[in-house]
């Protein structure tokens, strides 16, 4: 029996193409640090084979060519994901004669919070939706709630957007604050996230009109005791008292995960134009689409990433099995 295989994890190293290597997979093209077995100069070109690719190389939320190309309505703003997050993987896998799917689909996380310290830092911290599903608001720069911000993500974000800055202040309250727990000192001590000890206090902090903000927390109170307010919300977590501390931070919608990408199947086989499976080529993660369509539901990203990534991992093993098999007889 052969030696198990032992796993080599290679840094430094960028794939700069993939090459079909006749039927008994592919070469796979490096620049940086020569991977063990490859062939090539240290820090120039090289070349190793491999039976099968496994792409599991991210989005492209972070790349504003790619943005512009497929979404440009994503285009222009902040992100949550890493500088790391350019879609390399996406342009092997059309370089190799992939299909695209969905790839104009890119979902926005309504509440990236605008650093006071770097307000146009193209990366931004989230503000949990957990914080909104205990009860924060929502206010316009002038102090009035605009939404439900009980929302899908792509409606609260569209309406964000809609305001004249692009931006709104989330609100709550100390009940809110309670309920979400001691991770709260992290957004405080870094200054994320701001106390007020009264309305006015926020007011002035937020650059608010003076007085909106009692008021408007007084209508919302009204709206809970309802049940519904204008905006259809039904459901209300937790009431803002005015007397007790206030917390704030501006928001902003930021390009948050890329619903599109290679095309696969069930078996995270990466399909070409015409629906055929490119043999020993597989995705899985955010480079793969088709997946969720038009609304990525929130955790169904551990769909593409352990789901897909099982299945493509033990998929692409077969397929080297079975080529390695053939090249012995």
């Amino acid at each position: 029996m052969d030696a198990p295989h032992q796993p080599q994890v290679c840094t430094g190293v960028r794939v700069t193409a993939l090459e079909p290597a006749g039927g008994s997979g592919w070469t796979i093209h490096t620049q940086g640090q020569r991977p063990q077995g490859a062939q090539g100069e240290e820090g120039r070109e090289q070349a190793q084979q491999a039976h099968a690719v496994v792409l599991a190389t991210g989005g492209f939320a972070a790349s504003q060519e790619l943005l512009q190309r497929y979404a440009p309505q994503a285009a222009q703003l902040g992100t949550t994901n890493g500088a790391f997050a350019t879609g390399e993987g996406l342009e092997l896998g059309t370089q190799a004669g992939a299909a695209l799917a969905d790839v104009d689909q890119v979902q926005l996380n309504p509440t990236g919070i605008v650093d006071p310290a770097d307000p146009l830092a193209p990366t931004k911290t989230v503000a949990p939706e957990k914080l909104r599903g205990l009860g924060a608001i929502l206010l316009s720069t002038d102090g009035r709630r605009f939404v439900n911000e009980l929302g899908r993500r792509d409606e609260v974000a569209g309406a964000i957007l809609a305001q004249p800055s692009k931006q709104a202040v989330l609100l709550f309250g100390a009940a809110t604050a309670g309920a979400f727990g001691t991770a709260l000192g992290q957004y405080l001590s870094s200054g994320l996230v701001q106390m007020a000890d009264c309305p006015e206090r926020l007011e002035e902090q937020a650059g608010l009109p003076a007085g909106v903000v009692k008021e408007e927390l007084a209508a919302y109170a009204q709206a809970a005791a309802a049940g519904r307010d204008a905006f259809g919300k039904r459901a209300f977590p937790a009431g803002i008292d005015p007397a007790q501390p206030l917390y704030w931070t501006r928001v902003t919608p930021v390009a948050h995960y890329c619903m599109g990408g290679l095309a696969i199947d069930a078996s995270a086989r990466v399909q070409d134009g015409s629906g055929q499976p490119i043999l020993g080529l597989f995705a899985a993660g955010e480079v793969a689409g088709g997946i969720h369509g038009s609304n990525l539901l929130v955790g169904s990203s551990l769909l593409d990433c352990a789901v897909f990534g099982c299945i493509a991992g033990a998929a692409a093993a077969r397929h080297a099995e079975q080529l390695a098999a053939a090249s012995r007889t």
